[in-house]
């Protein structure tokens, strides 16, 4: 890679920086370079020597014994304490090389991992993951196809879909040289000799992936660059640009800055934030903030006794809400934060805000099922006549329950709908660590905009999009309003009155052109898009709406959405200006289109293939041989069944 201009950074014990992932600092660097959007491609190949099949082979030495089978990865029950800790350790650098992949994948980057074709590393639950995250590529390469006489190949997991053209099939007859249990003169095994890639396959691998880096990138070799050099590349942002907000409350209404109050919501908090805010501003924290951060600075930011004032203030602030003294200031090892003080105050604030003065729920509290109008009657066993009487219910850590009378309904019912949307983000949470960047995903310099047009059976959709090389892509597809009845939609006879369904599929047309376009893999890129329809519009940018069938794609947004990492923002466009987008959506596949719609830079979009939106790992070739089973393809959340009530 360093031949063709590109800077890279090696990661090796055994480099000439000797970077050990084990090392906790390391690991943490790396991790932020991979979440800072700067890499474009991240390729791992841990050592895979704890992972091989070659010791559970019958007779083998019993100098080496299997520390692992497939049947127990985390260790063989007779391992001693030190065959033990080389399990752990084997199983600790996958786990953070994964990690550092899957982060760079979710930060924009496309990703690669290397084992033998066989490893035992491929059983591990969180390489599973990553499989399916990533909809991985499997590239089986075998050593002759690369130049080596030996029975031995690779298999690439990549999220660029183009490395698949390295797959190759070993079509010798008389078979290679094994060297497998072989050792030399000195005792080691031959197979350490392959550890290193033969210089075919990694001019291959390079040819593949030199077309995921910018064209002005040097015409000469250049050096690999250190950990300290590549950290300094790392974006900085702008004392200027205006602050993000990351919100996520769990189910409890949140705002990441609380300066001002929050919004919609009683300030309950006012007095203990002015409090602090003046506090913060007398002892210079904004600015020890910065210093601590530009240092890199690993003790507390605060004093043992500026801990005890925040602590005591804030039990000040408790005692005019509850009698309770038994605050949990502990912090759970593997968190940040006192979580148990953070939520018995998030209750003890929480319903207050929600009651009238007769105890009734104006409102539903975040993370309840409690249906507005109904009656708060008691609280941990406590009947409560007045909001005041709230001061006398003990909040702990614990959960609390609540007796209300509800006069709206006697059972909780889930539609069709709701459960698969509850599956949908059941299955999202039942994999393995997903990292995700605070960083906002940057705004691409990619122009685009979308129409679609309805009348009577049929309809259509178009769109183009302009990449700052000046190579304009398009996409037209005409359907005909029985196409997505097949598809289970509640579409009207007449298409003009779902276009703003259809003018929502041209938006997500426009994200799945720009997505294949860019070699797919995870852009982690904001994509700004133009709209003639103020429906379409809305719901692109805020991904919401009740109304059947419109929710039904905006669903399939959101989905791809969160596996391409491409935010639509929306804009609006005149009519009477939108109209290449309105000609595409609208030609007939046979009428001529002006010239610089080339036939060359059109996108090919499947309907099918948008709707049915899966999970899916690929072999190649697909008659290579696996010692174990692919990860299964799973549909991402709700199929098309819904409501078939229009609203």
């Amino acid at each position: 890679m360093s031949s063709y201009g590109i800077t890279c950074l090696p990661i090796d014990l055994l480099g000439e920086e000797q970077l050990d992932l084990l090392n906790d600092d390391t690991y943490d660097h790396l991790l932020r370079l991979c979440f800072a959007g700067i890499v474009r491609l991240a390729h791992g190949s841990p050592p895979c020597k704890e992972y091989s099949r070659l010791k559970l082979r019958p007779g083998g030495p019993p100098a080496a014994p299997a520390i692992r089978s497939p049947d127990h990865m985390n260790g063989m029950p007779g391992n001693t304490a030190s065959q033990q800790a080389r399990v752990h350790s084997s199983q600790k650098l996958l786990y953070r090389c994964v990690c550092l992949l899957r982060a760079a994948f979710c930060s924009g980057a496309h990703v690669s991992l290397e084992q033998p074709t066989n490893a035992m590393s491929w059983l591990e639950p969180f390489v599973q993951d990553m499989l399916s995250e990533i909809q991985a590529s499997l590239v089986n390469i075998p050593a002759c196809s690369v130049g080596q006489d030996i029975a031995k190949s690779w298999l690439f997991a990549c999220s660029y879909s183009e490395f698949r053209f390295l797959a190759s099939t070993c079509s010798h007859a008389g078979g290679h040289q094994s060297v497998a249990g072989a050792r030399d003169e000195h005792g080691n095994f031959l197979s350490q000799r392959t550890a290193e890639y033969p210089s075919q396959l990694a001019e291959k691998f390079s040819d593949k992936a030199v077309h995921l880096f910018s064209s002005a990138r040097p015409a000469y070799p250049v050096a690999p660059c250190s950990l300290k050099f590549a950290l300094a590349s790392v974006p900085k942002k702008p004392r200027s640009s205006t602050p993000t907000a990351a919100q996520d409350g769990g189910g409890i209404y949140s705002l990441p800055d609380w300066s001002l109050g929050p919004r919609y919501q009683s300030d309950s908090l006012r007095d203990l934030r002015k409090e602090w805010q003046s506090w913060l501003l007398q002892n210079r924290i904004p600015l020890r903030l910065q210093q601590h951060v530009a240092e890199a600075s690993n003790t507390p930011l605060f004093t043992e006794e500026e801990t005890e004032w925040l602590r005591s203030s804030f039990k000040r602030f408790s005692d005019a809400h509850s009698p309770c003294q038994d605050w949990n200031f502990s912090v759970t090892e593997g968190q940040p934060y006192c979580l148990s003080a953070l939520e018995r105050l998030s209750t003890l604030l929480g319903i207050h805000s929600y009651l009238d003065d007769k105890l009734r729920f104006t409102g539903c509290p975040p993370g309840m099922g409690i249906s507005p109008g109904s009656t708060l009657l008691s609280a941990r066993h406590k009947p409560l006549k007045s909001k005041e009487d709230l001061a006398l219910v003990p909040v702990s850590t614990k959960r609390m329950w609540l007796r209300v009378t509800d006069p709206t309904s006697s059972k909780r019912r889930l539609s069709e709908s709701s459960r698969e949307t509850l599956a949908f983000f059941a299955h999202l949470s039942s994999r393995d660590w997903r990292p995700r960047p605070l960083r906002p995903p940057p705004t691409s310099s990619v122009e685009s905009a979308a129409d679609a047009f309805g009348k009577g059976n049929d309809c259509g959709v178009g769109g183009w999009l302009l990449i700052p090389s000046g190579r304009l892509l398009w996409f037209a597809h005409r359907y005909t309003v029985k196409d997505f009845l097949d598809l289970g939609l509640p579409m009207q006879p007449d298409a003009n009155l779902d276009i703003s369904s259809y003018e929502t599929l041209a938006q997500c047309f426009v994200l799945l052109a720009f997505w294949k376009a860019h070699g797919s893999g995870r852009l982690a890129l904001t994509l700004p898009a133009l709209s003639d329809n103020s429906g379409a519009e809305s719901v692109c940018n805020k991904l919401y709406t009740s109304k059947v069938p419109l929710n039904l794609f905006v669903r399939k947004l959101s989905m791809w959405s969160s596996i391409t990492g491409v935010t639509l923002d929306c804009s609006h466009i005149a009519g009477e200006k939108n109209d290449d987008a309105d000609l595409l959506s609208r030609w007939d596949g046979s009428a001529e289109l002006p010239a610089k719609f080339l036939a060359a830079n059109r996108i090919e979009l499947s309907l099918s293939e948008f709707w049915q939106l899966r999970f899916q790992v690929t072999l190649f070739p697909a008659d290579t041989f696996l010692k174990w089973q692919l990860p299964s393809a799973d549909s991402l959340g709700p199929t098309n069944r819904g409501s078939n009530k229009r609203k």
